[in-house]
């Protein structure tokens, strides 16, 4: 005669109680689940994670010469365009290294077509599994972080992991020179163009300035100037002086008027100082005080003064510009000459075994989970259909209350 079981209701708290009714067949399962889990897991294939990181360096700092000029001009127009902010430095770090062309650089560089790794692949397709595998990001420190991953193949041994570590380290570190060859050559781009823009300017500049000087020679000569700098300083003093004394006396008059009734003996003497000082500044404005051989003609002060000092500025202008574009010249052909690395690396991926999936223990945790997990399932599942376990409706439990 069958045993008969008396259905039981099932609720979370009776789970502890099936499992300990079959922990046998728990422990069974999940020794049977770990030895597969071990010899599935020495089988599949091990992902190397490879970091190397940078130090932004700005471009524009490496650059300097007419790039550093224009962007010390302001934050817009030419100087915005040769250089950005800081993030917009970092972030185009980022697309340079994540970019196809430095997988392309990496290809080339190490020379992947020969790689025993890649020997089923395309020259496209290699450039594609670089490309793919590649990581780049900016840490909350600042600093730029390089991360390449790639697989071994499947049921590695310790050689094939230590292989794939060293080869992800490899690549980590060649990115880290892709992004120096790019800035490098675009830092060099824009030296030779800013060498050669200031070339011309100086033949432009060159000409102008003999023009200028030649000019000037035939108006001094038209005009009998012996020394029109010393004359025309001397008339700008003397209308310095004249114009700064007749405010005082101004102020001091004005003052005046407000502390002393008309008439009185200080406010007629201010008065009288002020008319002699007003004479002497008018004076000033119609060819100076003193007049001599060496004066400036009066009445020809109006076009001669103010035609040589256009004149000598024009001049004093253009000699600043060559001097200033000289000294550029020299800097840019400086720069040009250098060949030092634009990007600082400051930890280079060392190429130890770094396996960075799947890990041992995480992996064996997440299968026995599932296992157990699959084990209640598959065992409340068979007492339900068996009718061991039921589940009480609302109807039920409503007439059991009455």
């Amino acid at each position: 005669m069958k045993e008969k079981f008396e259905p039981v209701e099932f609720s979370i708290g009776y789970l502890w109680t099936i499992i300990s009714n079959n922990r046998k067949l728990f422990v069974s399962c999940l020794l049977i689940s770990w030895i597969i889990f071990i010899c599935f897991y020495i089988l599949i294939p091990k992902s190397s994670t490879a970091s190397t990181s940078l130090l932004p360096t700005k471009l524009n700092e490496s650059n300097g010469g007419l790039a550093a000029f224009l962007q010390s001009a302001g934050g817009s127009g030419i100087g915005a365009l040769v250089g950005g902010s800081k993030s917009e430095q970092k972030e185009m770090y980022v697309d340079i290294l994540e970019s196809r062309a430095s997988s392309e650089f990496v290809f080339n560089k190490l020379n992947l077509r020969k790689s025993t790794y890649f020997t089923d692949y395309t020259d496209n397709e290699i450039i594609d599994i670089i490309h793919n595998n590649t990581k780049a990001e900016i840490l909350k420190s600042g600093l730029i972080s390089i991360n390449f991953t790639f697989k071994t193949k499947v049921f590695p041994v310790k050689a094939d992991k230590d292989s794939v570590a060293a080869f992800s380290s490899l690549v980590s570190n060649t990115l880290a020179e892709a992004l120096d060859y790019y800035l490098r050559n675009r830092s060099l781009n824009m030296t030779r163009k800013s060498k050669k823009y200031i070339e011309i300017q100086l033949i432009d500049y060159r000409h102008e300035l003999d023009s200028i000087e030649s000019f000037l020679i035939d108006f001094q000569s038209k005009n009998k100037l012996i020394s029109i700098e010393d004359q025309s300083k001397s008339l700008v003093s003397q209308a310095v002086e004249a114009g700064t004394a007749l405010a005082k006396a101004s102020v001091d008059l004005n003052l005046a008027k407000i502390e002393y009734e008309p008439g009185s003996a200080i406010l007629n003497s201010l008065e009288n100082n002020f008319k002699i000082l007003k004479e002497q500044f008018d004076a000033v404005q119609k060819g100076g005080v003193y007049s001599n051989e060496f004066s400036l003609p009066f009445k020809d002060i109006p076009t001669i003064t103010r035609k040589y000092l256009d004149i000598y500025r024009e001049r004093k202008i253009l000699e600043q510009v060559l001097i200033y574009l000289e000294t550029q010249k020299h800097q840019e052909a400086i720069q040009e000459a250098k060949d030092l690395p634009v990007i600082e690396i400051l930890d280079k991926s060392l190429g130890y075994n770094n396996i960075s999936s799947p890990r041992f223990i995480p992996f064996i945790i997440l299968g026995t989970m599932i296992v157990i997990l699959l084990l209640i399932f598959f065992i409340v599942s068979y007492s339900f259909y068996k009718g061991h376990l039921i589940i009480k409706s609302a109807n039920d439990v409503t007439k059991a209350n009455l």
